[in-house]
């Protein structure tokens, strides 16, 4: 296979980042993405801020509409962690933290341009040469048009996507049953014991939370869980790496790697200092930070929901950062339903998400698999020439 080399500009119609202005916020309008609104595969419509129609024509004059099949790309804060193909009706604009790319069709695809870039070599290298500030480390434009990109002639490039769209199409699969099936315990949770259906024929009682049965307890979350706080690791990885396979979670993510765990159960992480309200569901080996406070329940698919639920700012104790403390949690007041049906609600969860648990395993596989291929398909290592899909 033959590979030519030129600058990213001359492959494409437009380079550009959105809006470096941000209008004000409404409660009705159009959507404004910024680069914390991005996933993966989409935007997060339901996390972006919505703008006037007015505003909203304003910035599509000045180019901060994507168009179908543009590349959109993260350019600050983590440069190139989220890449993905815009294919939405939605109209919508976005803020500058975000880079459009619009490409010449004829001469390389907009899928395989996202693939290049997702190559961790190509995107290690883009990070290191291509991005300036300390503090939120952003890529220039202005430099990045000069990129050199390798690629070979369309009919190659399309087979080349083949084979790995193919593969992200399965993880896009799974990870659409998770949301369906994550999706399926809320509303069974919201049904039983926010509107309390199979509780309707009881008396109510008055509570900040919500009315609950006379049947149900008003306890404090110390009395059925067992909360902690993480620990520094000695030393962690950014990356696996040899012995460091262990995730190591800080407040809202993982944060690393280190060489030993500390929890083999099913565990609960609320941040305790710098980002609060994020909650996260951990089952397997791994090592908890000291940004973080570790909940375990014999209740853990309720206290998971409810967890979800608490407005943690109300407990922040931080002046200069964001803090929760172990107290402040235990004392949390809820409402409590009866064992019974409790257990109910765990057995049905945690059938469900056993079977979460078996997708995501599959996505790690699939993700492991593209990730192998990648390079060896865009170095022209693997020769796909001779394939034929037809």
């Amino acid at each position: 296979m033959k590979f030519k080399t030129t600058k990213l500009e001359n492959l494409c119609e437009l380079i550009t980042d959105g809006s470096h202005y941000s209008p004000p916020s409404e409660n009705e309008g159009y959507y404004m993405a910024s680069v914390k609104d991005m996933s993966d595969y989409n935007f997060k419509f339901d996390e972006c801020r919505k703008i006037s129609e007015v505003e909203y024509k304003k910035l599509v004059k000045s180019g901060c509409e994507p168009k179908k099949d543009d590349v959109i790309i993260s350019k600050d804060g983590s440069p190139l962690s989220n890449i993905f193909i815009f294919n939405e009706k939605v109209p919508m604009v976005i803020l500058s933290s975000i880079a459009i790319i619009r490409t010449d069709k004829k001469k390389i695809l907009p899928d395989y341009l996202k693939y290049y870039l997702e190559n961790k070599q190509v995107k290690n290298y883009i990070q290191s040469s291509y991005t300036s500030g300390s503090v939120i480390p952003r890529i220039v434009l202005k430099d990045f048009k000069k990129f050199p990109i390798e690629y070979p002639e369309i009919s190659i490039q399309k087979k080349i996507i083949k084979i790995l769209s193919d593969i992200d199409k399965k993880i896009m699969k799974n990870i659409s049953i998770n949301n369906n099936l994550e999706q399926l315990v809320e509303s069974i949770f919201t049904n039983w014991f926010v509107k309390c259906e199979p509780f309707k024929d009881e008396n109510f009682i008055e509570h900040s939370w919500t009315n609950f049965p006379e049947s149900w307890e008003l306890i404090r979350l110390k009395e059925i869980i067992h909360i902690t706080s993480g620990k520094r690791p000695s030393a962690k990885e950014d990356l696996k790496k040899d012995e460091f396979i262990y995730p190591l979670y800080g407040a809202s993510s993982i944060m690393g790697y280190v060489s030993e765990y500390s929890y083999n159960e099913p565990i609960l992480l609320i941040g305790r200092v710098g980002t609060l309200g994020i909650v996260q569901r951990v089952v397997d080996k791994c090592h908890p930070s000291d940004n973080t406070l570790v909940i375990k329940s014999k209740y853990y698919e309720y206290l998971f929901q409810i967890l979800k639920r608490i407005n943690y700012d109300a407990y922040n104790t931080g002046s200069t950062q964001p803090l929760i403390t172990q107290k402040a949690i235990s004392n949390i007041e809820i409402p409590l339903p009866p064992s019974s049906e409790l257990d109910k609600f765990e057995k049905i969860s945690s059938t469900l998400y056993s079977e979460v648990y078996k997708n995501n395993r599959e996505i790690q596989k699939l993700t492991k698999l593209r990730d192998t291929l990648l390079p060896k398909l865009m170095s022209g290592e693997i020769d796909v020439s001779e394939i034929n899909f037809d």
